[in-house]
């Protein structure tokens, strides 16, 4: 997905600047801020909203917006549903869903979803389930939440052909065997409450991210399997209040949001006898031998915490609102072979917002604003910076030159209409990037 010239999705190696959020948890992973869309419940989503722009107090990675997932929740007498369908290279899917609301006003919905997909190219395919849970309780001061996730996407994956081999075979894989194995386990409980004279949040989340990734290659180079790690336990919470300040009403936010990541990475290279060429017959790749050579095992413990406070002020039709929001992040560098090579990253920033709206009547809405965010770079990038010794994919980690934070700066303004069910606008901006990070192709890379 791309907002903004900023993306989110699985790639490894794109510049992420999109935060996804599933009922509030970030969905980004720890190692490289990539979000494996095969591993969230779609199917369970009652709508998507979408911050286009800065999204100052979201949190790092937020340089170009976010997009919020937000589940279903049930409701009515207990009811269910299941649906199959089916189509062409050996494509099936089955997903169900129940819920329902007792009489003492506790909701529950429950989901769970499998496909296989063989797939166009030669030996590619693949397989996939999630189930998903959530109950709990909405009152009008009070309730809370409770939510699981578990999934699992495998894909049999074909890279780029060379363009002689395309004319003569578009289905053709010109290195079978490729393939990324996801995995993900999420449990959240989050709730609200009066405190005081205001209205108190907060949730707290443990989630759990694996991966296993096999990259063949052309022989004589070897082979490398890839095991990926992402370990979090987080937490958020706010106090909302309002009040009349002379003649319009103050409202004022103050929250602070924390997690631990812990990635691990590990890395081998495995020696090959022969690769079958383009034959879309898995058996013709010779299986890794018994020799595999550890060439990376990275561990990164990374803490970070933020604090927040955001004001709006209202006097008739116009809105004048501020924010800031105070990141810190470190991100270690543990060497598992060379205890030698450790470092440590560490990066503090404020960013700030401000913005002013007038109603202009008739449902007609103009709006200008200004704000900054930032992103702190990934243990990936970290590990690949080294403009002597690049690697062309995150194959080959070590301690390399710390990067600089990704900061982007927008300025904008636009009006929105809004009518009944439907919603136009249109706006002008401006984004001002510094330091942002790329992987690319250099001769250094390619002699490596």
């Amino acid at each position: 997905m791309s907002s903004r010239g900023f993306t989110a999705g699985p790639t490894v190696g794109m510049p992420p600047g999109i935060t996804v959020f599933l009922d509030g948890i970030r969905q980004n992973e720890a190692d490289a801020q990539e979000v494996n869309f095969d591993l969230l419940p779609l199917d369970a989503v009652d709508h998507v909203e979408l911050l286009s722009g800065t999204a100052s107090l979201l949190g790092p990675n937020s340089l170009g917006g976010a997009i919020s997932l937000v589940t279903v929740r049930g409701d009515g007498p207990p009811h269910g549903e299941v649906q199959t369908s089916a189509g062409s290279f050996g494509a099936y899917r089955a997903q169900g869903e129940a819920g329902g609301r007792t009489n003492d006003g506790w909701d529950y919905y429950a989901s769970g979803e499998t496909g296989v997909d063989r797939g166009r190219r030669a030996a590619t395919g693949d397989r996939e389930y999630n189930v998903f849970t959530n109950f709990g309780r909405d009152g009008d001061a009070r309730g809370v939440r409770f939510q699981i996730l578990s999934s699992r996407s495998r894909a049999e994956t074909a890279g780029s052909l060379p363009e002689a081999l395309f004319h003569l075979t578009p289905s053709a894989n010109f290195t079978p065997g490729d393939f990324e194995d996801l995995e993900a386990q999420q449990a959240s409980v989050s709730g609200y409450a009066p405190i005081a004279h205001g209205q108190a949040t907060f949730t707290v989340y443990g989630r759990r991210s694996t991966a296993e990734r096999f990259n063949v290659n052309q022989a004589p180079d070897p082979n490398v399997r890839g095991f990926t790690t992402n370990l979090s336990f987080g937490g958020t919470a706010d106090e909302r209040w309002t009040a009349s300040v002379g003649p319009g009403t103050l409202a004022i936010r103050i929250g602070v949001d924390g997690a631990v990541s812990r990635v691990r990475v590990r890395l081998y290279d495995e020696a090959q006898m022969a690769v079958g060429l383009a034959s879309g017959n898995v058996s013709d790749v010779s299986a890794a031998s018994d020799s595999s050579d550890l060439t990376t095992d990275v561990e990164s413990p990374s803490p970070n915490v933020a604090g927040y406070a955001l004001a709006d002020y209202r006097v008739g039709r116009a809105t004048l609102s501020g924010g800031m929001r105070g990141d810190y992040v470190r991100t270690p560098f543990h060497n598992m072979l060379n205890p030698a090579n450790d470092a440590v990253s560490t990066y503090t920033h404020l960013s700030p917002r401000v913005g002013a709206s007038v109603d202009l009547g008739g449902g007609l809405l103009g709006y200008a604003s200004a704000g900054g965010s930032f992103r702190a770079p990934a243990i990936l990038e970290l590990s690949c910076a080294d403009p002597s010794a690049a690697c062309p994919l995150p194959f080959a980690l070590g301690d390399d030159p710390p990067l600089a934070p990704v900061v982007a700066r927008t300025y904008e303004i636009g009006v929105r209409w809004i009518r009944s069910s439907a919603l136009l606008s249109a706006s002008v901006y401006r984004t001002d990037v510094r330091d942002e990070i790329f992987f690319v192709a250099s001769e250094h890379a390619l002699l490596s």
